[in-house]
């Protein structure tokens, strides 16, 4: 749809042979497509739509051999004004 171009090219869905869509359930909080949707707004007008998908990754470089771990992710489907700009493709938030 709309996104802005990043420094890494878009996650290819796929490529992944893990990576599922969050179905619909109790827990979204929308459901778009018979999936599980989100949308983010930030009070200086930015905003990020996409879907909820489960992908495993590790943290590191090939050398750490860190263990892969199943998380839970979006994949944007639209940016608007900072994430449109933005060189970083994304944001990253952790927690337990």
């Amino acid at each position: 749809q709309s996104c802005g171009q990043h420094l890494d090219a878009n996650f290819d869905f796929s490529l992944s042979n893990s990576a599922e869509w969050t179905p619909c359930s109790k827990n979204c909080h929308s459901c778009r497509q018979n999936r599980c949707a989100y949308h983010q707004a930030y009070t200086e007008g930015s905003s990020i739509e996409g879907f909820q998908f489960t992908d495993f990754i590790s943290l590191g470089d090939e050398f750490q051999q860190n263990t892969m771990v199943k998380v839970h992710m979006g994949c944007h489907t639209k940016e608007t004004r900072l994430f449109v700009t933005q060189k970083a493709n994304g944001i990253l938030g952790l927690a337990p």
